[in-house]
């Protein structure tokens, strides 16, 4: 993958040593957008400064790109481009400092609903529901940044960009947009779940159980790994949640069991690739489930029910 990458990075630059800003403005644009693409896998790939270079340079392409497109004469680039720039901010974020991550969000906020100046539900649904999608994740990040009622009004927006592009992805003809969605939109609906107390928060666990469900109808071990990897951690984490606001013995001990049997899916089919990346997540996880199980006494409880 990386030497394809570097393959594709080589060709823009030697169609850029061609195309100029001056005389053939569209070619240049649209190479640049793809440079811009490219400087993105390649940085999907690399972390740390490695990956915040890369992210860099995707943002100065995409930039370049808006000298040429805009809103008024090309508005169906411009949009495009702007979605790209909103994307490489929120990633530029996650690698960033603390103090630094709230200007790059509003960045990555303002570009994404600059995008949804020119996209619609009717005319453009596809782009409308990959812009809202951005825009959810934008919102979370965020979320995750404040405290308190800031929080709750930040995730509740973006519960709403989720609801808004499952009204066009679909499970039967965009599965690979529909699970994902569904999958950010189960998470969400934990972390409202943290800022709530009693029956409100079980409702909002029980929401992200159905959307993690929905998810894993899609993905699997086999051909989406690292989705169903991801979304199984997030199941067992709910589980654990469930666990605590239990009160009944067998009931707790039940969610887990759940949260159990989801982590040890994952260990048992963990390749090489994939083991450095999240053995440590899923073995600290299985850990503390572990230790819940023993503190509460499912086993022996299992065994007198025998």
């Amino acid at each position: 993958m990386a030497f394809l990458l570097k393959q594709a990075e080589e060709a823009c630059k030697a169609a850029l040593r061609v195309f100029s800003y001056e005389h053939t403005p569209t070619e240049w644009a649209v190479t640049q957008r793809n440079l811009g693409n490219v400087f993105e896998d390649q940085a999907r790939l690399m972390a740390g400064a490695e990956g915040s270079v890369l992210h860099k340079q995707a943002e100065e392409t995409y930039q370049a790109t808006l000298r040429v497109f805009s809103y008024e004469h090309t508005p169906t680039e411009w949009a495009q481009t702007q979605n790209d720039l909103s994307i490489v901010f929120g990633e530029q974020a996650r690698l960033a400092a603390w103090s630094e991550r709230p200007a790059l969000l509003k960045q990555a906020e303002e570009a994404c609903k600059a995008a949804l100046r020119v996209y619609s539900s009717e005319y453009t649904p596809t782009e409308w529901a990959r812009a809202q999608g951005t825009l959810g994740i934008v919102f979370q990040d965020q979320a995750r940044l404040m405290t308190g009622a800031e929080s709750s009004v930040l995730l509740k927006q973006a519960e709403e960009a989720f609801k808004a592009a499952l009204r066009v992805y679909s499970s039967e003809y965009t599965p690979t947009e529909w699970a994902p969605t569904q999958s950010n939109l189960g998470t969400v609906f934990g972390e409202q779940a943290e800022l709530v107390a009693g029956a409100e928060r079980l409702v909002l666990l029980k929401q992200a159980e159905e959307a993690f469900k929905a998810a894993l109808r899609v993905y699997s071990s086999e051909y989406t790994p690292t989705w169903w990897a991801v979304t199984q951690y997030n199941y067992a984490t709910l589980y654990l949640k469930f666990a605590v606001l239990e009160d009944n013995p067998r009931g707790r001990c039940t969610s887990l069991k759940k949260a159990d049997q989801a982590v040890k899916q994952v260990l048992s089919v963990l390749t090489q690739e994939t083991a450095l990346l999240v053995l440590r997540k899923f073995t600290k996880l299985q850990d503390q489930i572990k230790n819940e199980i023993d503190k509460f006494d499912c086993m022996r409880r299992k065994q007198q029910r025998k």
